[in-house]
C-alpha cells in the first residue's frame, strides 16, 4: 500500500493510521447487538470459528478487549 497522502506515516507500534477506506469504513452509523443483520452475521463469524478450531461442537467465544485480554482469557483457562 503506498502513502499518497500528505500525512507523515505513522509505523509506531499504535495507535496506527488507518486509511481512507477504513476510515469511510468506520464512519458508518453502529449496528445493535439486536439487528437482524448483526446476529446472522455473528452466527456465521461462530460457524467459521469452529471450523478454524476443528470442531462442530464447541462454543467459541468473541470477545472484544485487546490481545492482552485474549492471552487474560487463555491464561485463566490453563
Amino acid at each position: 500500500m503506498s502513502n499518497s497522502s500528505a500525512r507523515p506515516l505513522c509505523m509506531i507500534p499504535g495507535p496506527v493510521e488507518m486509511s481512507s477506506t477504513v476510515l469511510q469504513a468506520n464512519s458508518t452509523p453502529a449496528t445493535a447487538h439486536t439487528d437482524p443483520v448483526f446476529v446472522e452475521a455473528f452466527g456465521e463469524v461462530i460457524e467459521m470459528l469452529r471450523t478454524v478450531v476443528g470442531t462442530t461442537s464447541g462454543q467459541p467465544f468473541v470477545i472484544a478487549g485487546s490481545g492482552t485480554l485474549g492471552w487474560d482469557q487463555t491464561a485463566a483457562n490453563l
